[in-house]
């Protein structure tokens, strides 16, 4: 890792660190200029790049920097090397005059963990005008991105937020580079987690059958509530990855509202909507040549939850969950 530190001759030099060195300092997110405006490694390196606009960020940012007492300082630009393969997508060029809610700040690829991760975070328009801080934005900002504000506002734990939480902040325009979610991100995740709101999602306008998991984050889109409930049994089991997809033992409801078709069910996951904790999110399934697939893939079913742990349908009737183990379908189409 590489930080700027400001030089006794009023200028600046780079410094490089090792993976373990652990120091304070300070990251300047910005939106990127115009190549030719933005300050390079070369130039640092060969000391050019003076003239050029994005040298204002870099004295503004060490003066800032020295003003919070922190010696080193962090800047894409000129902090990587861009000739190295490891480079951050590039931005846009930046826009003027656009309001903070608009900015095109919130939806770069690294605002999400810009926002959550530093404890203290300042504002700044392009002219390098205040704004404000992330406290005292706090609830433009959770308005802004859909990150609850006590995320926003504490020191961040991953696992006070489920899966379904998380996707629903990368959903939308943001560049994270995960419009598309494949087998292979989902199959890393599901090693690392039980958490069956990951199953808890809306395809908006995809095809009625479908596989277990979602596509893209923009499933997750109406998931911002979504949290974990207590497992309804003491049978519960963990949900596993096999040569097949997605292996989970869940409780499954024949037919809707009375009728016997087995071959269409809901199953019901351990994850409720924060402001219904008496209920139990489930998503529609069925078997279909031969395999078993999501229909209604944009439709979530809610059965109420009651203390006797008996479940009931939306019309109050109740209704007996059966175990079953589901696997997911591979071969299923896009």
């Amino acid at each position: 890792m590489r930080l700027l530190r400001r030089c006794d001759t009023g200028g600046f030099s780079l410094t490089q660190f090792g993976a373990e060195a652990i120091l304070p300092y300070a990251i300047l997110s910005h939106t990127w200029g115009a190549d030719t405006e933005e300050v390079t490694f070369e130039d640092l390196t060969n000391g050019t790049g003076k003239d050029k606009p994005g040298y204002e960020k870099i004295r503004f940012c060490g003066e800032q920097a020295a003003l919070d007492d922190l010696e080193y300082f962090w800047i894409d630009t000129c902090c990587i090397d861009k000739r190295s393969t490891d480079v951050p997508s590039k931005g846009e060029p930046m826009s003027k005059n656009e309001a903070f809610a608009s900015s095109r700040w919130f939806t770069r690829g690294w605002t999400l963990q810009e926002l959550i991760a530093p404890p203290r975070a300042l504002f700044l328009d392009q002219d390098w005008i205040k704004i404000g801080t992330k406290e005292t934005l706090l609830d433009r900002i959770t308005e802004i991105s859909g990150i609850h504000a006590e995320i926003l506002a504490s020191p961040y734990d991953p696992g006070l937020t489920t899966i379904a939480q998380k996707m629903s902040w990368a959903a939308g325009e943001r560049p994270l580079g995960m419009r598309t979610l494949h087998i292979a991100f989902w199959r890393k995740l599901i090693k690392m987690t039980h958490d069956h709101s990951i199953f808890a999602w809306r395809g908006h306008g995809k095809p009625e059958h479908s596989g277990f998991l979602a596509s893209s984050p923009d499933d997750f889109s109406d998931s911002a509530t979504t949290c974990l409930c207590i497992p309804r049994t003491l049978e519960w089991e963990p949900y596993s990855w096999t040569n097949l997809g997605v292996r989970i033992r869940l409780d499954a409801v024949y037919g809707e509202h009375g009728s016997h078709d087995r071959n269409q069910f809901y199953v019901i996951l351990d994850c409720c909507h924060d402001s219904r904790p008496n209920t139990r999110i489930g998503v529609y399934t069925a078997y279909i040549g031969g395999v078993q697939r999501r229909i209604r893939s944009n439709e979530l079913h809610e059965v109420e939850y009651t203390e006797d742990s008996a479940l009931a349908d939306q019309f109050g009737e109740p209704i007996y969950p059966r175990p079953i183990d589901y696997v997911d379908d591979l071969n299923r189409g896009a």
